[in-house]
């Protein structure tokens, strides 16, 4: 397939997709949740925005990632809230409650933060702000259109039908996901001779990243004072990131082939690590039943 066809109309699609899925997921209580336990959703908000971005550097840095990359690796860091990770808490048996509240405020808040915080981050790991630097308003405007518009689309349809709101939820996942996966291969195809060299030299980093903001959103959350149940959803957060919106950045806004590698890659990592981290959760015994505020 077409690698324009890819970028320009599939991977838009895909994400326009998974994010109304989102939308008809929501309800008002999954917002009032932030006054109702703010220090959880602080940490969590904390360890997405700060904490994960921080990580991305360091790994980066201490790789020694050719530029393209290095900010690709950034770039997957500055999108988190991927809605895989409501799935991931559920099966860690952790607070989905509050992974659909902190999904849906990154959500909501990602199209104005990966602009500033891209414009900002980008230059220290890649070192060309000239080439490397995101239009603000042409990238407020897509990610607008393609992530905050579905969701309150969906979010719409849920008050005015929720039978059609949970159909609607039922098949917008798998679908999002298949064009995911679809989008994935393509890349993976159009990029073939040189994905061995890609893999040698970003896979392992990729790698790393995701397994230190598992293990590191699980550490805040625990100094933090959350339960059991709490910091598994607050590590998988962390950890799991929107790896079709850092797509559409990459591949799209920057027009680079060799940055949307990154999350290419990334997305073929972060199930299986996902499912070690959960399995390792699950491990540990039954959820405490105590919440903290």
């Amino acid at each position: 397939m077409d690698i324009d066809v890819l970028t320009r109309v599939l991977l838009p699609t895909s994400l326009a997709v998974i994010m109304f899925g989102l939308g008809v997921g929501l309800t008002p209580t999954d917002f009032r949740r932030i006054a109702t336990f703010p220090r959880v959703v602080m940490i969590g908000l904390f360890g997405q925005f700060v904490l994960l971005p921080a990580l991305a550097i360091v790994v980066a840095v201490g790789f020694g990632l050719p530029p393209e990359l290095a900010a690709g690796l950034l770039i997957l860091a500055l999108c988190p809230g991927g809605v895989t990770s409501n799935f991931f808490s559920f099966l860690a048996r952790g607070d989905v409650a509050l992974s659909v509240t902190l999904t849906a405020v990154i959500s909501l808040a990602a199209p104005f933060s990966v602009p500033l915080l891209a414009g900002w981050m980008v230059p220290v790991v890649a070192g060309k702000p000239a080439e490397f630097q995101l239009g603000l308003v042409e990238t407020w405007a897509t990610l607008l259109a393609l992530t905050v518009v579905p969701v309150l689309l969906g979010m719409m349809v849920r008050q005015i039908n929720r039978a059609v709101a949970g159909e609607l939820q039922r098949w917008t996942g798998p679908v999002g996901i298949a064009l995911m996966f679809l989008i994935i291969g393509g890349i993976v195809a159009q990029n073939w001779e040189m994905m061995p060299a890609f893999f040698a030299q970003v896979g392992i980093a990729v790698t790393v990243l995701v397994f230190l903001a598992l293990l590191s959103g699980w550490l805040i959350a625990r100094i933090g004072g959350a339960n059991r149940q709490q910091r598994a959803t607050i590590a998988i957060e962390v950890g799991i990131q929107n790896g079709t919106m850092a797509m559409l950045v990459t591949g799209v806004l920057l027009a680079s082939t060799e940055m949307t590698v990154v999350p290419a890659i990334y997305g073929l990592v972060m199930f299986p690590a996902g499912a070690l981290f959960v399995l390792a959760v699950r491990s540990l015994g039954r959820p405490e039943s105590g919440r903290a505020g």
